[in-house]
C-alpha cells in the first residue's frame, strides 16, 4: 500500500501580539490643523525551554497531512469481493472517498 500526500503536517504556533496606536492633533496660531496617526504592531512567537535548554515555539494546533490518494497492490485483488473489502477498509480507516483509492492485483511470479 502506498499513501500519496497532498500536503505536509502544518503547525499553528502561539503568538504574542502587541499593538499601539497614537493620534496627535496639532493646531497652529494661523488656524492650521495637522492630524498625525501612528500605528505600531509586532508579533512574537511564544517560546518555551525544552529538555536541553533549547527554546521551542509553543504549538497550539497540529494539522495532519491531507491524503491525496491511496494505491493498494494485493495478491487477492483479482477477486471483486476482496478488492471491494480492501477499498472499504481504507475508506473507513482514512476517511477517504472511493475515487481516491485504487486497488490493483499483484502480478503473479
Amino acid at each position: 500500500m502506498t499513501v500519496f500526500l497532498a500536503t505536509g503536517t502544518r503547525y499553528e504556533y502561539a503568538v504574542n501580539v502587541s499593538a499601539n496606536k497614537r493620534i496627535i492633533d496639532e493646531k497652529d496660531q494661523a488656524g492650521g490643523v495637522r492630524l498625525t496617526t501612528e500605528d505600531n504592531s509586532s508579533d512574537q512567537y511564544v517560546l518555551i525551554r525544552g529538555n536541553q535548554a533549547q527554546e521551542e515555539p509553543v504549538v497550539i494546533q497540529e494539522n495532519s497531512p491531507q491524503i491525496q490518494g491511496v494505491l493498494i497492490v494485493a495478491e487477492g485483488a483479482r477477486k471483486p469481493a476482496v478488492r471491494a473489502k480492501l477499498q472499504q477498509a481504507v475508506q473507513v480507516a482514512l476517511g477517504l472517498e472511493a475515487h481516491r483509492i485504487q486497488v490493483l492485483p499483484r502480478k503473479e511470479r
